[in-house]
C-alpha cells in the first residue's frame, strides 16, 4: 500500500485544547510505503513542482537524486541525464521508506520516543539514499529534543547541517533559550562544540554555555563574534541570544523592546520560537502579563519542536495569566501542561503552582 503526503504525527496532546481551537498537525515524512527493496523500481518516486512560469503544477514520476535545501535532482528513465530544480518549487513527494523508517515515523508520532529512535537507527543503517538518510537524521534530532537529550540532539544536527549546509530542517537546531541542567557529557559537548569550526556548532555550545558560571563570559563573547556571522540563520539566531544578557539585568526600558522587535521581525519566520520565548519574559518583567503570556504561547502551539521549551513557555504563560488576575485561564494552561508534557520537570512544577492557586 502507498501512501501520499502521509501524515504520521498527530496531536500529541490527545484531545483539543481548552485554550486552542486548532491545533497544529506537523508533517513529519511525506509519502511513506512500503518496499522491500528500496531501488530495485526505477521511478518510483513522484515529485510535485510548482513551477513560476505555469500556473499549474507539474507532477513527474521519477527517480529522485538528491534532494536539499537548495536543489532537487531527479532523473526520469535510465538513459535520459539528470534534472535539477529548485528546492522552493518542490509541492509534494512520494516515495518509498523502508519498514523502520516507517516503523520510526509512527512511534514517534505516539511519543515511543526510544522505539521510535531504535526503529530510526536500524532504517539509518539499510539506507542508501542520502537525501533519506538526512530525514531519519531529521527525526533522530526531534527524538532526541523530545527527550531533552542536547548532547544527542546537537551531534546529530551538526551531522545534518554538515551534510546539507541549507537544510530544510534548520528550524530543528537545538539551541538553549533557557537555562539548561548541564550534567557532565552535556557540558563537555558544549565546550566542544565552542572551539568548532562551525558556527552552527559554535551557536549551540555558546548557547548551552551562556548561563554558565565560569564559561558565561566566554559564550557571551563568541554570541558576539556569531551576531555578525555570513551564515544567515546564525547570524539573527545569535542576536537573539544576545537579549538573554539584558534579561538578566531585570530592567529592560521600551526603546530596547522597539530594537528587540525590529529584530524579531528579521528572523526567517519558522526560527522564532526562542524569540518568542524571550519577548515573554521581558514582557513579564515589565509587568505586561497578557502580552507576555500570548509571547510564550507562539511557543508550544507553533514552534514545539524543543519538547522542553515548549513546556517552560506553557507554564510561563500559566503563569503570566494568573499574574494578570485570569485565574481561571491559568488553571486550564496549567492542566494542559500537567497532561502533555509529563515527561519534562514543568509538569511537576505545573502541579505545584496549581495547587498555589486554588486548582486541582
Amino acid at each position: 500500500m502507498e501512501f501520499s503526503n502521509y501524515q504520521v504525527e498527530r496531536d500529541f496532546r490527545g484531545q483539543e485544547s481548552a485554550t486552542y481551537a486548532v491545533m497544529l498537525r506537523i508533517l513529519i515524512c511525506i509519502g511513506i510505503s512500503q518496499a522491500t527493496n528500496i531501488g530495485d523500481v526505477f521511478a518510483q518516486d513522484r515529485v510535485e513542482l510548482q513551477r513560476p512560469q505555469l500556473s499549474g503544477r507539474v507532477a513527474l514520476q521519477c527517480e529522485i537524486l538528491e534532494y536539499n535545501g537548495d536543489i532537487i535532482r531527479i532523473r526520469l528513465n535510465p538513459d535520459a541525464p539528470p534534472r535539477t530544480y529548485p528546492a522552493s518549487e518542490v509541492v509534494s513527494i512520494t516515495t518509498n521508506y523502508s519498514q523502520p523508517h516507517e516503523a520510526g515515523a509512527a512511534q514517534f508520532a505516539e511519543r515511543q520516543v526510544v522505539a521510535a529512535e531504535k526503529s530510526l537507527h536500524e532504517a539509518l543503517n539499510i539506507e542508501s539514499r542520502m537525501w533519506v538518510r538526512r530525514e531519519i537524521v531529521a527525526l533522530l534530532t526531534r527524538c532526541a529534543l523530545y527527550r531533552g537529550d542536547y548532547v544527542a540532539a546537537g551531534t546529530r544536527f551538526v551531522s545534518l547541517v554538515s551534510s546539507d549546509p541549507n537544510t530544510r530542517h534548520f528550524k530543528l537546531i537545538p539551541v538553549a533559550w533557557m537555562a539548561v541542567p548541564l550534567k557532565s557529557a552535556t557540558e563537555a559537548a558544549a565546550k566542544s562544540w565552542l572551539d568548532d569550526r562551525s558556527d552552527v556548532a559554535r551557536l549551540i555550545g555558546a548557547s548551552l554555555l551562556f548561563e554558565h558560571p565560569d564559561w558565561g563570559r566566554r559564550a557571551a563573547g563568541e554570541m558576539e563574534k556569531l551576531a555578525s556571522s555570513v551564515n544567515e540563520r546564525v547570524r539573527h539566531l545569535a542576536r537573539v541570544q544576545l537579549w538573554r544578557i539584558d534579561l538578566k539585568s531585570g530592567e529592560i526600558p521600551e526603546s530596547r523592546m522597539q530594537r528587540w522587535n525590529r529584530q524579531f521581525h528579521d528572523v526567517p519566520e519558522d526560527l522564532r520560537g526562542g524569540a518568542h520565548y524571550l519577548l515573554g519574559l521581558a514582557h513579564s518583567q515589565r509587568h505586561e502579563y497578557e502580552r507576555a503570556a500570548q509571547s510564550f504561547l507562539w511557543v508550544p502551539f507553533i514552534y514545539h519542536y524543543d519538547h522542553h521549551l515548549a513546556a517552560d513557555a506553557h507554564f510561563q504563560a500559566a503563569k503570566s495569566l494568573a499574574s494578570a488576575g485570569q485565574i481561571e485561564e491559568a488553571k486550564s494552561l496549567l492542566r494542559e501542561v500537567i497532561k502533555n508534557y509529563t515527561e519534562t520537570p514543568f509538569a511537576e512544577q505545573a502541579s505545584s503552582y496549581l495547587g498555589s492557586v486554588g486548582g486541582s
